[in-house]
Parts: C-alpha cells; structure tokens; sequence
C-alpha cells in the first residue's frame, strides 16, 4: 500500500495566488488614498476661502472703514486669477488702493478654473452684482463654492465638471 506523507508549508501557486491578492487589495487602496488626499486638499482650500470671504462679509458688516473714511475705501473684495492657486484681498476700487491689500495662494496645488470677483460695501455688508461661482481644481476633481446675493456661501464637490448656477 501507498503511504502518505505528511506535507507542511504551502506550495508554490498558492504562494503566488496570495501575493496577487496582496497586490491587488494594495493597489485599490493606494488609489482610494489619492483620491482621498486629493478630495481633502480641495475641501481645505475651499474652507480657507470661505473663511477669506466671511472675514470681508464682516469687515463691511461692521463698517470697518479705512484710510480716513475715504469713499473708495467701502469695498471690500475678493478676486481670484484664472489657471492659478493666487487671489487677492482689498478694499478699494483697485489693489493697493486702500489700506488692506494682500496676494494670496492657495495650498496644495489646487487652482482657480476661471475668475471671481465678490464685493461687499461697507457699511451694511451688501453683496454686489448677482450671485458668484467659484470653482476650484486639482486634477480631475472640482470644488464649487457659491456665494448667494445675501452673502450665504453653499458648497459642492464633483467629479465632474459642471456648469453650477448659484441661486440666492
């Protein structure tokens, strides 16, 4: 009769069946981790410009004026540079105009798709013009920020590029 042997271990296909499992779930997850990495850096970029944006709501909310009162020195805006991470924060008909005047860009590689522009005027914190869409992008992934005719900023994330039209 045949006698059977103990076997210990495992062979060799079930060795290389484990390591392609193993290098398949890896690679899901590097994936979701970029994904994930690229989402957040969008998300903060787009809470630091809504904090921005607050911040001069409040200045002309509280009729924070500049530069002796002057006529020129009542708006307070935010405008952003097309195909770049810069934007820029003034009061005054023009940069450097008016006491505040700052350049600023945004974190992480993350873009402007397009130009915006949102004034406040103090000192009732009225929005001029109509409602105003931000769209920030990094990669293929977009950020909305909408930013109402009363001031009430809404956000959206999407894969896509949308058309987003900003109601209030």
């Amino acid at each position: 009769m045949f006698k059977t042997k103990n076997k210990k271990g495992v062979t060799l296909i079930e060795l290389v069946v484990i390591i392609a499992i193993i290098g398949i779930m890896s690679a899901i997850s590097i994936v979701s981790l970029t994904t994930a990495k690229r989402n957040s850096e969008l998300e903060s970029s787009a809470e630091e410009l809504v904090a921005v944006i607050r911040e001069l709501q409040n200045y002309s909310l509280s009729g924070k004026l500049n530069d002796a009162d002057s006529p020129n020195c009542k708006n307070y805006r935010f405008s952003s540079v097309s195909s770049t991470g810069n934007y820029y924060i003034y009061n005054g008909a023009a940069p450097g105009e008016c006491s505040i005047n700052n350049v600023n860009t945004l974190k992480n590689g993350v873009k402007f798709s397009g130009v915006a522009d949102i004034r406040f005027t103090a000192p009732h914190g009225v929005k001029s013009g109509g409602s105003t869409s931000i769209t920030l992008v990094k990669g293929t992934t977009f950020y909305y920020l909408c930013v109402g005719t009363n001031g009430i900023i809404n956000k959206k994330a999407s894969a896509f590029a949308d058309t987003v039209s900003c109601t209030n």
